[in-house]
């Protein structure tokens, strides 16, 4: 039996020194793979949409016979989410027309005729006479809400007016369904991998730990992490605080609302990103980056960058600690989880992985 089991070892040992073969393919090869997978499985003849007046009827639709009426109620900063939507929207669909919020929007929709609408944003930014416009459509209407940072009722109420609602955290599901929305589903929003790719930083965007979210909730884990830290170089990425409230916290760097690129520089410059509250969209742009990353332990996580494989979570102050001290002193093992997790943010969680499952969701589900 002994011999056996040093036989199996010498044999896993030297299965485990065999090497990793990564093969790359286009955004464009992608989706010709991906469709030609939708036509196989025989699953783009769906309903588009049930009449208004509750008949049974359902029409057949073909992803390829389908236009979008894409309307965007995003900020100015965030221009690249829409147009990456759009962009992997045109690979599947027949037609994409995006347009910005505002009034007239009736007349648009009266115009274009879509079979489907996808709204990206906060749609209590719409006003009411908009959404009734919206309601007595025919079209079937999807909600990609940019809820990242928080929701309200006000939110929930104004996304009920939409078929299918998509919300960027799992924690938000049941205040939409409290509000009428019926259809819910966590998606994220994906990386602009134009902007969040490994790449050279300077000096001053390099650190030893990159520390996010709000530490005033936290204060007893950035001590933890402070104090296991010792002398390395951390920087604290925070709206909440101010210089000031930093004074019996420790040494360490304050960054306050940096930028998606000045983001991008520091994901690159980082050896190890901690966040105190993840959230997801941030965790796959900073993936994308091959930055290594532990987050406190959410719901979240598990749909995308599975913990233990992409990421490493942590439940309690004590947890945190040793996962640090362990992985301060592996940086090999880093290596293995930020590859895993690169390899996955720009291909599995990509916008063009994304949009293909709002799709599915829509339609399908």
């Amino acid at each position: 039996m002994l011999t056996m089991m040093r036989k199996n070892q010498r044999v896993s040992k030297k299965a485990s020194r065999q090497p990793v073969r990564w093969y790359r393919i286009s955004d464009k090869e992608l989706a010709k793979m991906l469709t030609g997978v939708l036509e196989r499985a025989q699953i783009r003849e769906v309903p588009i949409y049930a009449p208004p007046n509750g008949g049974s009827r359902f029409d057949n639709v073909d992803y390829k016979k389908i236009r979008v009426l894409l309307l965007s109620g995003l900020p100015a900063e965030d221009w690249r989410t829409e147009q990456l939507v759009a962009e992997e929207l045109r690979h599947l669909v027949k037609e994409v027309t995006p347009i910005k919020t505002g009034p007239g929007l009736g007349a648009t929709i009266s115009l274009l005729q879509p079979e489907l609408i996808i709204f990206l944003g906060q749609p209590e930014l719409i006003s009411q006479a908009d959404l009734e416009e919206l309601t007595n459509s025919s079209a079937v209407k999807a909600a990609w809400l940019a809820d990242s940072t928080g929701t309200t009722e006000a939110t929930g109420r104004a996304a009920a007016h939409f078929d299918v609602v998509m919300t960027q955290h799992t924690s938000h599901i049941p205040l939409y369904h409290s509000t009428g929305c019926k259809r819910v589903f966590y998606l994220p929003f994906s990386a602009d991998t134009e902007l969040f790719y490994p790449k050279p930083v300077d000096d001053n965007f390099r650190c030893d730990l990159l520390v996010i979210g709000n530490s005033t909730k936290h204060i007893p884990y950035l001590h933890t992490i402070l104090k296991t830290a010792g002398s390395r170089k951390t920087i604290l990425i925070d709206n909440s605080l101010q210089e000031t409230d930093l004074s019996d916290i420790g040494h360490l760097h304050l960054i306050q609302e940096p930028s998606a690129s000045l983001c991008a520089n520091y994901f690159n410059g980082a050896g190890m990103i901690i966040h105190l509250e993840p959230q997801p969209r941030q965790i796959i742009e900073a993936s994308s980056c091959g930055a290594f990353q532990i987050a406190a332990a959410h719901p979240d996580l598990y749909e995308y960058m599975g913990p233990g494989e992409d990421i490493v979570t942590y439940y309690s102050q004590e947890e945190l600690e040793e996962q640090l001290g362990h992985y301060l002193e592996h940086a090999d093992q880093r290596r293995a989880f930020s590859s895993r997790a690169q390899w996955k943010s720009r291909y599995d969680y990509s916008y063009l992985q994304m949009v293909s499952k709002l799709l599915y969701v829509v339609f399908h589900h």
